[in-house]
């Protein structure tokens, strides 16, 4: 798993961050991880789904950085709904 972005550098900032998951969406992609596409998750949230059940193995997810509000909402969600329209199209095919 890939480094993800400073916490605290982006907390002195000022800027509330979460992580926007991408499953490769590929024939052998698990339901775990490709449930998880188009989805806003903490750090933490990440390292803990990563700690269990092997979920590290062989994965081809990555994470994109997404500036949220306040309240933990994405400000743009535009992506967020392509991603949403890709994952239920790899069900449909799965």
């Amino acid at each position: 798993m890939r480094k993800l972005l400073d916490y605290e550098s982006t907390q002195l900032l000022g800027i509330n961050i979460r992580y926007l998951w991408m499953s490769a969406l590929s024939p052998t992609s698990r339901v775990e991880h490709v449930i998880r596409h188009g989805e806003v998750y903490t750090e933490e949230e990440i390292v803990d789904f990563y700690k269990s059940e092997g979920n590290d193995v062989d994965c081809k997810c990555s994470f994109s950085e997404v500036v949220c509000n306040e309240n933990g909402n994405p400000k743009s969600t535009k992506l967020i709904e392509k991603l949403k329209a890709q994952k239920q199209e790899w069900f449909s095919k799965y």
